[in-house]
């Protein structure tokens, strides 16, 4: 995963479009905010406070 996301930056990409799952949402976000690079999701909201990821669904509150 490390390679895929990394090599990325060779071809332009400044920003990376897709979805995550809970156990590997911490190292995206990780990447994102050391590199300094986009990620936009359309996956349900997690809790961060990396200024690189953007969340396209709101967050959901409790009734």
């Amino acid at each position: 995963m490390t390679y895929r996301f990394c090599s990325q930056f060779s071809k332009g990409v400044y920003a990376i479009f897709g979805f995550y799952e809970r156990r590997t949402v911490n190292m995206l976000t990780s990447f994102c905010g050391a590199l300094h690079v986009c990620f936009i999701t359309p996956s349900f909201p997690v809790d961060t406070s990396n200024q690189f990821v953007l969340q396209l669904r709101p967050e959901l509150q409790d009734a």
